[in-house]
């Protein structure tokens, strides 16, 4: 959707168990289908490992937020997303700018703790695993070639990241 520019930022969180030192949405006036999205565009990953720690934004704000994969722009890429207030974590597919939901998997999480979510991409199997504990497991292939990784926050959300790792033969 159309927004305006989120503000990501690396800042100071004590609560983290991984690293003080955190990735965070600190700025978001935008709401909705807007997508907020923090690209790696370094290197082109087709079979990919990712995973983060992940903590919802601020109480009274949409929150939560997802990992990226195989996105060759902001438009197209798909992406495992922790939402804490739909008590879900899906996974979605982006094909140009539009989403289309291939699974989703109930997730009851407390919103004020950090949690990891992972994602395992080889060939057309998708897993997504939170808190280590397998939830998604999909068939899907349509964006068959590498692309970016990166982090997303939808609409308002403010979430924060930590220990953000991805790892690739390729």
């Amino acid at each position: 959707g159309k927004g305006s520019l989120a503000i990501w930022e690396v800042q100071k969180d004590d609560t983290s168990d991984a690293d003080p030192q955190v990735v965070a949405v600190i700025s978001n006036r935008n709401s909705g289908d807007v997508s907020n999205l923090l690209l790696i565009k370094e290197g082109a990953f087709k079979n990919v490992e990712i995973s983060a720690y992940i903590k919802a934004g601020p109480d009274g704000r949409q929150s939560g937020g997802g990992l990226i994969w195989r996105a060759i722009d902001e438009n197209h890429f798909y992406l495992a997303q922790w939402d804490p207030k739909s008590r879900a974590v899906r996974l979605l597919l982006f094909v140009s700018g539009k989403p289309s939901l291939l699974e989703s998997a109930p997730i009851d999480a407390d919103v004020t703790e950090w949690h990891v979510l992972e994602v395992v991409h080889s060939e057309e199997t998708i897993e997504v695993m939170f808190d280590s504990e397998p939830v998604i497991s999909y068939e899907d292939n349509q964006l068959d070639f590498a692309g970016w990784v990166g982090l997303y926050a939808p609409g308002s959300a403010m979430p924060a990241f930590d220990a953000v790792t991805f790892y690739s033969e390729e």
